[in-house]
Protein backbone atom coordinates (compact mmCIF):
# COMPACT_ATOMS: atom_id res chain seq x y z
CA UNK A 1 0.00 0.00 0.00
CA UNK A 2 1.31 3.68 -0.82
CA UNK A 3 0.99 6.12 1.18
CA UNK A 4 1.38 8.68 -1.74
CA UNK A 5 -1.58 8.57 -3.56
CA UNK A 6 0.27 10.56 -6.64
CA UNK A 7 3.11 8.58 -6.50
CA UNK A 8 5.42 10.33 -9.11
CA UNK A 9 3.63 13.36 -10.19
CA UNK A 10 4.93 16.58 -8.22
CA UNK A 11 2.24 18.00 -5.73
CA UNK A 12 2.59 22.01 -5.91
CA UNK A 13 2.04 23.18 -2.85
CA UNK A 14 -0.10 26.95 -2.73
CA UNK A 15 1.85 29.85 -2.60
CA UNK A 16 2.09 32.91 -1.11
CA UNK A 17 2.73 36.24 -2.18
CA UNK A 18 6.54 36.97 -2.81
CA UNK A 19 8.19 40.14 -1.42
CA UNK A 20 8.01 42.34 -4.50
CA UNK A 21 4.12 41.99 -4.69
CA UNK A 22 3.72 42.60 -1.19
CA UNK A 23 5.94 46.03 -1.61
CA UNK A 24 4.39 46.82 -4.73
CA UNK A 25 0.61 46.57 -2.08
CA UNK A 26 2.14 49.00 0.25
CA UNK A 27 3.50 51.62 -1.80
CA UNK A 28 -0.15 51.77 -3.12
CA UNK A 29 -1.56 52.26 0.42
CA UNK A 30 1.10 54.73 1.33
CA UNK A 31 0.33 56.43 -1.56
CA UNK A 32 -3.40 56.27 -1.23
CA UNK A 33 -2.48 57.62 2.52
CA UNK A 34 -0.58 60.52 1.27
CA UNK A 35 -3.08 61.55 -0.33
CA UNK A 36 -6.05 60.82 1.66
CA UNK A 37 -3.85 63.15 4.84
CA UNK A 38 -4.43 66.41 3.43
CA UNK A 39 -8.18 66.35 2.34
CA UNK A 40 -8.67 64.97 6.19
CA UNK A 41 -6.48 68.17 7.54
CA UNK A 42 -8.51 70.40 5.71
CA UNK A 43 -12.06 68.36 6.77
CA UNK A 44 -10.73 68.91 10.16
CA UNK A 45 -10.27 73.12 9.52
CA UNK A 46 -13.18 72.97 8.35
CA UNK A 47 -15.31 71.45 11.18
CA UNK A 48 -13.80 73.24 13.50
CA UNK A 49 -14.68 76.30 11.59
CA UNK A 50 -18.24 75.24 11.79
CA UNK A 51 -18.45 74.48 15.46
CA UNK A 52 -16.52 78.18 16.23
CA UNK A 53 -19.83 80.21 13.94
CA UNK A 54 -22.23 77.65 15.53
CA UNK A 55 -20.50 79.07 19.13
CA UNK A 56 -20.51 82.55 18.17
CA UNK A 57 -24.74 82.04 16.68
CA UNK A 58 -25.52 80.25 20.34
CA UNK A 59 -24.30 83.55 22.13
CA UNK A 60 -26.05 86.00 20.06
CA UNK A 61 -28.60 84.24 20.37
CA UNK A 62 -28.22 84.26 23.89
CA UNK A 63 -27.61 87.92 24.31
CA UNK A 64 -31.02 88.78 22.12
CA UNK A 65 -33.32 86.25 24.11
CA UNK A 66 -31.61 88.13 27.52
CA UNK A 67 -32.13 91.61 26.01
CA UNK A 68 -36.22 90.91 24.97
CA UNK A 69 -36.39 89.82 28.62
CA UNK A 70 -34.77 92.76 30.14
CA UNK A 71 -36.92 95.58 27.93
CA UNK A 72 -33.86 95.25 25.40
CA UNK A 73 -31.62 96.60 27.90
CA UNK A 74 -27.95 93.86 28.17
CA UNK A 75 -26.60 93.42 31.08
CA UNK A 76 -23.26 95.10 32.21
CA UNK A 77 -20.27 93.09 30.32
CA UNK A 78 -17.42 94.88 31.77
CA UNK A 79 -14.79 94.47 34.82
CA UNK A 80 -15.34 97.44 37.30
CA UNK A 81 -15.09 99.82 34.34
CA UNK A 82 -19.30 100.61 33.90
CA UNK A 83 -20.05 100.93 37.35
CA UNK A 84 -24.01 102.52 38.19
CA UNK A 85 -23.20 105.26 40.17
CA UNK A 86 -26.14 105.35 42.05
CA UNK A 87 -26.50 101.47 42.78
CA UNK A 88 -23.30 100.39 42.18
CA UNK A 89 -23.81 97.91 40.17
CA UNK A 90 -20.90 96.09 38.56
CA UNK A 91 -20.66 94.09 35.90
CA UNK A 92 -21.12 90.08 35.70
CA UNK A 93 -17.95 89.47 35.08
CA UNK A 94 -16.49 91.38 38.07
CA UNK A 95 -12.47 90.32 38.57
CA UNK A 96 -13.41 86.94 36.97
CA UNK A 97 -11.36 87.89 33.56
CA UNK A 98 -9.19 90.55 32.84
CA UNK A 99 -10.03 92.61 29.82
CA UNK A 100 -7.14 93.69 27.27
CA UNK A 101 -6.63 94.15 24.09
CA UNK A 102 -4.31 93.74 21.09
CA UNK A 103 -1.69 93.32 20.37
CA UNK A 104 0.13 91.50 23.84
CA UNK A 105 -2.64 90.07 25.95
CA UNK A 106 -2.11 91.24 29.55
CA UNK A 107 -3.39 88.14 30.77
CA UNK A 108 -3.02 85.07 29.08
CA UNK A 109 -4.77 82.77 31.29
CA UNK A 110 -7.84 84.23 29.28
CA UNK A 111 -6.83 82.35 26.48
CA UNK A 112 -6.50 78.32 25.49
Amino acid sequence: MNPHPQHGRRVIAPRGFTLIELLVVIAIIAILAAMLLPVLARAKIKAQETACINNQKQLVMAWLIYSDDYNNHLAINANNVAQDAPNNVVGWVDDLMSWDFPPYPSAPENYD
